[in-house]
């Protein structure tokens, strides 16, 4: 910080209380001439002062890492704070999306409570209590109930990105789009036996726009104030369940019609939705471009469970981009492997391989910029205490050398566990 070199420890207890999950997140940043014990004279200090009611509050909860109830898929699931594994219906939208891109620099408090009632429930999310920009949910009937378990989904998500500057301009926040994701959805759940399970599932997904005022960029093309859709529709159908408790799988075809990104809301979004407003500038003025354009494939998922503590991970995306007598192939995939506490003694954790286009030359370039790999590897100190280690690392062209340097993020914390 400025010409100063700072420490920063933090704690973090993790809590588990039967269905009850609590993290805390106890961070201070000093200078080693205060040291640990020179409370007062912490570099953020004013993040423990509790100066008044208000800011007393901000700084009680963002001591919270977060608190949960139940795990995905319960009845009732609920979690607050900072969450990593965001999820609506089948990720037609929303596919793992994540608020802790900047932590630990930037503590986030969102949400997400889903109910499950049977004849009826919804799916929410909050991503920042701060901002309240990006929030929404997916609302669910079983019309027949458990006769005919089809239900029938409708989801809505609301953001609205504020980046300063767009194509190099600056901007006005009023100037900035509001972004509406509309989608409906269908899921039938066709055999539930012990040894094998299978759900039908499809998704229609749009993507909509609101600009309270019309940047002179866009003059004639958007009137202010009013809703609009960008010319474009996703589809999705696809079979999803298990295979004897061991094999989980997801066949999905999907067809597009002009503009739509399947699971746009991911991982990467917090990053991206900066940059957004620029891409929506284009996907207006440039409507002829991809008005007529389809896209056209198959996502393929599937992973094995061995031992109820090993998994193991393939995930391929093919599909086709045409553009009146052009057709573009686009090539995903994702790999991993999870494995779970009792199988390694003292060791657990997770390891990923992402790679977002090109994937046909995986073997001549296995690593350029559009991979990401990802670690998550816990070492038992003793009863209840793990050293944990996170490690990513994602690449980036060099023109200089032609090769691809490599950005790493690492980072080491200890967790307690209170069973």
């Amino acid at each position: 910080i400025g010409d100063r070199v700072y420490s920063r420890w933090v704690f973090t207890p993790e809590l588990n209380f039967g269905k009850l999950g609590m993290g805390l997140y106890l961070p201070a940043v000093f200078s080693p001439d205060v040291g640990i014990f020179g409370f007062k004279d912490w570099e953020n200090h004013d993040e423990w002062d509790f100066r008044d009611w208000k800011d007393g509050l901000h700084d009680f909860v963002t001591k919270f890492y977060y608190v949960s109830w139940g795990t995905f898929g319960d009845p009732v699931y609920f979690k607050i704070g900072s969450i990593d594994n965001f999820f609506l219906g089948h990720g037609f939208i929303v596919d793992n999306y994540s608020n802790m891109v900047y932590f630990p620099e930037e503590v986030t408090v969102g949400m997400q409570l889903n109910i499950d009632a049977g004849a009826a429930g919804f799916e929410t999310m909050v991503a920042d209590f701060s901002r309240l920009q990006l929030f929404g949910g997916r609302f669910f009937i079983r019309p027949a109930g458990k006769s005919f378990p089809l239900a029938i989904g409708v989801t809505g998500i609301h953001d609205k990105p504020e980046p300063a500057t767009i194509n190099g301009n600056p901007t006005e926040t009023d100037q900035l789009p509001r972004l509406i994701f509309t989608g409906a959805d269908l899921d039938l759940p066709i055999l539930r036996l012990k040894v094998f399970s299978m759900k039908l599932y499809a998704d229609a997904a749009k993507i909509g726009y609101i600009y309270k005022e019309v940047p002179s960029t866009l003059s004639g093309y958007v009137d202010p104030g009013t809703f609009n859709f960008l010319n474009g529709l996703g589809t999705g159908m696809g079979l999803m369940g298990t295979i004897a408790k061991v094999f989980n799988y997801r066949v999905e075809y999907r067809y597009i019609l002009g503009y739509y990104e399947p699971g746009i809301i991911n991982y990467l979004w917090e990053n991206r939705r900066l940059e957004y407003p620029a891409e929506m500038e284009e996907l207006i003025t440039n409507e002829d471009s991809y008005k007529d354009a389809t896209q056209a494939g198959f996502l393929i998922k599937g992973s094995m469970v061995l031992f109820k503590k090993l998994e193991f991970g393939l995930g391929y995306e093919n599909f086709d981009k045409t553009t009146g007598t052009q057709t573009e192939t686009v090539r995903k995939g994702t790999m991993f492997v999870n494995v779970e506490k009792d199988l390694i003694p003292k060791v657990y954790g997770n390891l990923s391989y992402d790679r977002t286009d090109n994937l046909e030359d995986i073997f001549k370039h296995p690593f350029n910029e559009d991979t990401v790999l990802n670690a998550e590897i816990y070492y038992e100190l003793g009863a209840g205490i793990s050293l944990v280690v996170n490690y990513k690392r994602t690449f980036k062209y060099n023109d200089e050398t032609d090769e691809y340097d490599p950005i790493d993020s690492f980072g080491m914390n200890t967790v307690f566990t209170f069973f």
